[in-house]
């Protein structure tokens, strides 16, 4: 596809796994078309990873209560043919402009299996989707068990929903850096590494893990833990390790643009989540051959099977710690490498993108 005007449209451009799909996104269909990521704070994490050609245009909503209304008449105005958003805040927006009178076609694309944990808030953003379907093209999930959910949960009709899988490319991002974290600048002791690289949210479990360790620790197992990423739970995880009185044991890096580097540091990749529509990241830890322990959410389970040795009970702190010592014992990889690679490559995740526009373009 080539020479139409695209934009893609999220809340950020914070490190979390969709924002780094936009801009991969965004990037790719910038060397046929033309291309503007637009964006509603001032998190500009990763706008440096963005190329040339990709126009970057900001509506702080903090900074001014007119912000919704410029963004709106943004999009009305710029006569694109396709508003690509991702995240409820940017798909319910491309919606209402869509509704005002915006020409182009809205793809929507939610990135988990429930927009939010609260339940008030998650039934009001769902009846917000069922209402306002009519104005998106298509509506798209990260996983099959995440798109049933939607389904269930009458957010879009079957007929107007489907999943689109999240792709890495798996050599650009094992090859992407020649370094190795090492552990031991950040641990005094040496010990079986484990890392897990997420927001410090709800969502993401740390809680669970880092009581995981204090147990695993207890039963002589010697373990160092690094936790990637940030978040607004920071200070009471931070607490709880120091209550727990494990800081040589479990340290914060804080946010990182060279995952693959740590990633091939440590011994193994730990997604403790509580829910997961997907995650990105297990497909990162893959291109970096480690082994990985996550839960029985629903991308996870997708990504690795439902019969994967190292899926535990989401929240069971006695589930992860025995998997944890299980890999101790044997850390020996207990996936499908190749299938993986086959079904979540980049090019793969291109080629259903591409189809969905032209389809639209009809």
């Amino acid at each position: 596809m080539r020479n139409k005007k695209i934009a893609f449209f999220i809340v950020g451009l914070g490190m979390g796994g969709a924002e780094h799909l936009v801009v991969k996104l965004a990037n790719f269909f910038s060397k046929k078309n033309k291309v503007t990521l637009i964006i509603l704070t001032n998190d500009l994490t990763l706008s440096s990873r963005l190329n040339s050609n990709v126009e970057l245009i900001k509506f702080d909503l903090g900074k001014s209560k007119f912000s919704v209304i410029k963004c709106l008449n943004f999009l009305k105005n710029n006569n694109f043919d396709i508003v690509h958003s991702h995240m409820y805040h940017a798909n319910l927006l491309a919606r209402l402009a869509k509704l005002m009178g915006m020409k182009a076609k809205v793809i929507s694309s939610i990135h988990n299996s429930v927009e939010s944990n609260d339940f008030f808030k998650s039934k009001l953003i769902n009846l917000l989707y069922r209402i306002s379907d009519q104005f998106s093209y298509i509506t798209t999930n990260v996983s099959n068990r995440a798109t049933e959910t939607m389904i269930l949960n009458k957010v879009a009709p079957k007929s107007k929903i489907v999943t689109l899988y999240n792709g890495v490319d798996f050599n650009c991002f094992s090859n992407e850096y020649n370094t190795v974290f090492d552990f031991s600048s950040f641990f005094s002791s040496s010990g079986f590494n484990l890392i897990s690289v997420a927001s410090l949210t709800e969502q993401k479990g740390h809680f669970v893990a880092i009581k995981a360790i204090k147990e695993v620790l207890e039963l002589g197992f010697h373990c160092n833990y690094l936790i990637v990423g940030d978040g607004p739970l920071k200070d009471e995880l931070k607490s709880l390790v120091t209550d727990l009185s494990m800081n040589d044991n479990i340290k914060f890096y804080g946010l990182s643009s060279d995952v693959s580097t740590l990633l091939k540091g440590s011994d193994l990749f730990l997604l403790p989540s509580l829910w997961e529509g997907f995650g990105l990241v297990i497909l990162e830890a893959v291109s970096c051959s480690k082994n990985i322990i996550t839960t029985d959410c629903d991308g996870p389970i997708e990504i690795l099977g439902s019969n994967y040795l190292n899926l535990c009970n989401k929240g069971d702190v006695k589930s992860l710690r025995d998997k944890i010592v299980n890999c101790i014992k044997d850390n020996s990889i207990k996936y499908d490498v190749d299938n993986i690679k086959e079904r979540f490559s980049f090019e793969s995740m291109i080629f259903e993108v591409e189809c969905i526009y032209k389809k639209s373009m009809i």
